[in-house]
């Protein structure tokens, strides 16, 4: 069993078994409970996926209106309310086959991670079930769905190093590696923030006792940055102008808000909102 698609219908097997108790109506409250407010999330997200305001710039439903295109904690979750629009499924199904996949992706990056550090078939298995299924991961990735994806991630972003290190190939793999720190960021921005300089400081050490020439490294580091900047302007840009009008302008690395402003002052809040109106009501 070394085709990487036989390995990820495995370990798709082993967490199906896994989650034997999950595949009932309703979703199973995990340790912190964190499942259910994401799911109320996604719901929502669907209803506006019903009515045609997911993807505008400007979302109604979103408590008093709020826009789209900035950047919040869980964008991975808008995908998932459309497919379940589109799908007519439920939303706790949806839910449970993200953390399915989420899951099972994991094992398969870490599988492809130690495969490329040539290690041998079974081992690499081994590993994979043990990044998978180890304890802290199954608590926290089956509590937080943004946090199982972006678990998800680590081992793939680890791999695509090490391809580079073999095959050199800059353009292919920095390209692959901007989108998926692109990914990983939409998934969790403080998990992202976080690890980001450990990651970096990760692979440049990496590639420079590999002995890759420096250059090559600067070339690839800039080019991972470019292709990162181009795949998620679609949100920093609108974030970037939004950011000074509002009073998350003083809160942007805690993430909490203290002084809440008056619903008078929350109407103003937002450019965006006047310019990409899209046919809603527009308050000033």
């Amino acid at each position: 069993m070394k085709s990487p698609y036989a390995i990820w219908l495995f370990l798709v097997l082993v967490m199906i078994l896994w989650m034997r108790g999950w595949w009932q109506p309703g979703l199973p409250l995990t340790p912190r409970e964190e499942n259910t407010p994401q799911l109320t999330d996604i719901w929502s997200l669907k209803t506006a996926a019903d009515r045609g305001v997911l993807w505008t710039a400007w979302n109604p439903l979103d408590n008093s209106g709020a826009p789209n295109l900035i950047q919040r904690s869980y964008l991975i979750f808008a995908p998932l309310a459309q497919i379940a629009s589109s799908l007519s499924l439920s939303v706790d199904t949806v839910y449970k086959l993200a953390v399915l996949v989420a899951f099972s992706l994991s094992g398969l990056g870490m599988y492809q991670l130690l495969r490329t550090l040539k290690l041998k078939n079974f081992p690499s298995l081994i590993g994979a079930l043990a990044y998978m299924l180890s304890p802290p991961h199954i608590t926290l990735a089956s509590d937080l769905l943004d946090f199982n994806f972006y678990w998800a991630t680590i081992p793939w972003l680890i791999y695509l190093v090490e391809r580079f290190i073999a095959t050199k190939n800059t353009l292919r793999v920095s390209s692959l590696t901007g989108v998926l720190l692109t990914f990983a960021y939409f998934a969790g921005n403080t998990y992202f923030l976080t690890i980001l300089p450990f990651l970096c400081l990760y692979a440049f050490m990496r590639l420079y006792l590999s002995q890759i020439p420096f250059g090559l490294i600067i070339k690839f580091g800039l080019l991972t940055l470019a292709f990162f900047l181009a795949t998620s302007a679609f949100v920093t840009l609108p974030t970037a102008i939004e950011a000074p009008h509002t009073w998350l302008k003083q809160e942007v690395v805690r993430q909490q808000i203290i002084d809440l402003p008056s619903p008078g002052q929350v109407l103003q809040l937002f450019p965006l909102r006047s310019i990409y109106s899209c046919g809603f009501p527009s308050y000033s």
